[in-house]
């Protein structure tokens, strides 16, 4: 899956999880406001402080599961939105 293929999903979809890997090899899911922005980035909104973003400097290696509230659908990198 490359950007061009995400980013008409995320032009409508605004949630994700974001699954990150705490120091004691634990995984950590947290619920992102999230967009596209440009034509390279997809923007997560997050509290700078929070244990996700400790998690994401440690370890920058993580999955993001993009869903469409209540309709069953979603994306995740390397599979076609279904």
């Amino acid at each position: 899956m490359n950007f061009a293929d995400i980013k008409p999903f995320l032009a409508e979809n605004h949630r994700a999880v974001v699954q990150t890997i705490q120091p004691n090899g634990a995984v950590q899911s947290s619920v992102v406001v999230c967009g596209a922005l440009a034509d390279q980035l997809v923007l997560a909104s997050v509290y700078p402080k929070s244990r996700k973003v400790r998690n994401l400097r440690r370890n920058p290696q993580t999955p993001a599961v993009l869903r469409l509230a209540g309709r069953g659908r979603f994306a995740t990198p390397g599979f076609p939105p279904c």
